[in-house]
């Protein structure tokens, strides 16, 4: 499957949505119902969410890290949306933040441990629903590898709690944060 081939290249699929921003692509990690849709529909204009409910991240030798829009499956397979998803389209990823719903805005800074932990949750809540039929013999190095490449990106890309209310401005947040990680324009 295609997620294999991007497992084994480095890469992960997220249960995200990804937005991109001044050319840069934001990871915006959550469960299902968590807010992922929600918070996307609530963006200001000069945001702009590529998709709602999974990416893709590849690793280019190149160019680092790059996340590739993927369809809200439901929608697509039981064509209850016209929308479409340019999954050809990808973007240089400057953050990844972990959506919990809360009174306050606010963004926290992961340590690395704890975005190890968050990725690979993420990248399981997509892959487990391929490897239930495996055995345990063939889970075990998928397991592995997936794990591996979340400590990978994980020591690559800084990783945020992202806490929204339901009406605050919780991007004003985001950007507070992404001045520090977004390339700098030229003067």
């Amino acid at each position: 499957s295609i997620y294999q081939r991007v497992q084994n290249g480095g890469g992960l699929p997220f249960h995200a949505a990804l937005l991109e921003l001044e050319g840069q692509g934001i990871i915006l990690a959550a469960s299902g119902d968590t807010g992922k849709s929600t918070s996307c529909r609530r963006l200001p204009d000069y945001w702009h969410p590529l998709c709602d409910d999974e990416v893709l991240v590849v690793f280019d030798q190149e160019n680092g890290y790059r996340a590739h829009p993927f369809p809200t499956w439901s929608e697509y397979l039981w064509g209850s949306s016209d929308k479409s998803w340019d999954v050809q389209y990808s973007v240089p990823i400057c953050a990844i933040f972990f959506l919990e719903q809360a009174e306050i805005n606010e963004v926290i800074t992961l340590g690395k441990g704890h975005a190890v932990v968050s990725i690979n949750k993420s990248a399981h809540q997509v892959s487990h629903k391929f490897w239930q039929q495996l055995d345990n013999e063939t889970k075990r190095p998928l397991s592995i590898q997936q794990f591996n490449n979340a400590c990978n990106i994980a020591k690559t890309i800084p990783s945020f709690t992202l806490r929204t209310s339901l009406h605050g401005r919780f991007w004003e947040e985001m950007e507070k944060v992404l001045v520090t990680v977004l390339p700098q324009r030229p003067a």
